[in-house]
């Protein structure tokens, strides 16, 4: 397993900001195109057999906010195998979500 040298990060900036790098990335994936009215980006990043998703989500701001407790509940009760909840967007908050993975630099073009 490599290290963790692959991530996306999602944050506010008065809307959402969003950057995704990824460490191995598979030759002719990437793609980014309109989709309407907003836009479609995608890729693949090749990883080893095993390897494990790192997630990281920093708390919201308002101590009164409800993720804590909606995460609790979320976690409690999955709905088809999922966990799902708010979070706010933060203004300013850039690195709110950061979802790391290692990329396995010994797989094949």
């Amino acid at each position: 397993m490599a290290a963790n040298d692959s991530e996306g990060v999602f944050g506010g900036d008065g809307s959402v900001k969003w950057v995704v790098d990824g460490g191995n990335v598979k030759a002719g994936t990437p793609q980014s195109h309109p989709n309407g009215k907003g836009h479609h980006q995608e890729g693949i990043s090749e990883t080893a057999d095993g390897e494990r998703f790192k997630i990281t989500i920093k708390l919201p701001k308002e101590a009164n906010d409800p993720f804590l407790s909606e995460l609790r509940a979320a976690i409690n009760n999955p709905q088809g195998g999922k966990v799902s909840f708010t979070l706010p967007i933060e203004k300013e908050n850039y690195d709110q979500i950061r979802i790391g993975w290692s990329s396995d630099d010994t797989s094949k073009p």
